[in-house]
């Protein structure tokens, strides 16, 4: 039989719940930038679970900051190089194997934020001509090039290999195939690669007469948004600026049913190159969660991945937390868990 908190008890929960929500909206309340500062943002392409990105800057989010954002599209292999050198001021990528031999190597480049949850479908996809009626089995997985934007040494590999080790196989039996965004459905469907991953929306844009769904992503194991030197150290307060818009917007438009907003449906179906009727449909399956919180433990388990690859890292042993996560601009938004 389950008790009851005392009237009063339960009140001052209820009353303390408030005044922290109530604090964490006053810290992402838009502050403008005492001018107008330009942003320069690096994707490999616009996926879903940017949406808090695509949205803050197509309903004003950013304008309410005094924020001039600019997205600009490149190989995932090149992001690292242009964020660490300052050409562009921020990504949103992954935390691959790449990104954490550039920290070793004494790059000014952290994780400050993740991105959306990823939804059911999203994850890897087989061709059906390669599957031949069989059964899903991870032991198919034996010998197969996975292509993906990254390649190797990328956060998709930490649900391979659990997938991988349910058949008693490591990341050591698959190689893995970088081809650009544009190009992962043609080739699944052509036959020119038999397992890609796919990412929102791109899923929805398969012909699933020619593939399938595999296996999902770990939901809260998740790409973020990284910055460089300009907004880690020189540019600061637009980095701050950058992500209150951000956290704002998540709380904003994509919390509960977020699909019936007629506002986020046709912006996002904009910025997609979706239907509206294929972003109704699909909205909810992705989350975003309110306090936009990196796992505690993602540093370790993602450095534990690639380690398990010989050659896939430069260093042995794992770099701390503090070293490639910087909390503090979403701490600054009221928001990070």
């Amino acid at each position: 039989m389950k008790r009851l908190l005392p009237p009063v008890l339960a009140a001052l929960l209820l009353l303390s719940s408030a005044s922290v929500l109530a604090q964490s909206a006053k810290a992402d309340a838009p502050r403008p930038l005492p001018q107008k500062e330009k942003l320069i943002f690096g994707l490999v392409g616009k996926l879903r679970q940017y949406a808090p990105l695509l949205l803050a800057k197509a309903l004003g989010e950013f304008d309410k900051e005094n924020l001039d954002v600019e997205y600009t599209t490149h190989k995932s292999s090149d992001l690292i190089v242009l964020l660490s050198t300052g050409r562009i001021d921020a990504s949103a990528s992954q935390a691959g194997a790449a990104f954490f031999n550039a920290v070793a190597g004494g790059s000014e480049i952290k994780e400050v934020a993740p991105n959306g949850f990823a939804g059911p479908k999203s994850g890897i996809w087989v061709s059906r001509a390669w599957l031949k009626d069989r059964p899903w089995n991870p032991a198919l997985l034996k010998g197969q090039a996975i292509a993906s934007t990254t390649g190797n040494g990328t956060v998709t590999a930490y649900e391979v290999r659990q997938e991988l080790a349910k058949a008693g196989l490591t990341l050591n039996d698959i190689t893995w195939k970088p081809l650009q965004f544009s190009d992962l459905v043609v080739a699944l469907e052509n036959g020119a690669v038999n397992v890609a991953v796919l990412l929102d929306p791109l899923w929805m844009k398969v012909d699933q007469s020619k593939a399938v769904f595999a296996f999902p992503e770990v939901h809260d194991i998740t790409g973020g948004y990284f910055f460089g030197p300009n907004l880690l150290v020189k540019r600061r307060a637009v980095g701050e600026a950058f992500i209150r818009a951000m956290v704002r917007t998540q709380r904003t438009y994509l919390q509960g049913e977020y699909g019936n907003n007629p506002r986020v449906v046709t912006a996002l179906a904009k910025e997609l190159g979706l239907t509206e009727e294929q972003v109704r449909d699909s909205a909810g399956s992705m989350k975003f969660p309110y306090d936009m919180a990196i796992r505690k433990d993602f540093a370790e388990i993602i450095q534990d991945t690639y380690l398990s690859t010989p050659g896939i890292l430069t260093f042995t042993k794992p770099l701390p937390d503090e070293a490639v996560i910087d909390r503090s601009f979403l701490r600054a938004a009221g928001a990070g868990g």
